[in-house]
């Protein structure tokens, strides 16, 4: 009967260690992806300011020749 319990708690340890591993792993993954989401959505962000500052750019000197004239 001893053995059956030692076997049993080793085999519920293992099971527990293996949760953690899979439970670490997919904390993980979840950080990077959320990682990686953020950069994009600053890359996107970026890029959209940059348009938006050149189509300000471009609409001023617009102005401006209309002024001039």
């Amino acid at each position: 009967m001893a053995v059956i319990s030692i076997m049993l708690q080793h085999v519920m340890a293992v099971r527990s260690n293996m949760l953690q591993q899979a439970i670490a792993i997919r904390r993980n993954m979840l950080q990077q992806v959320i990682t990686l989401s953020s950069y994009l959505f600053a890359q996107v962000m970026t890029v959209r300011c940059n348009m938006f500052q050149q189509v300000i750019a471009v609409i001023s000197n617009m102005l401006q020749h209309v002024m001039a004239v």
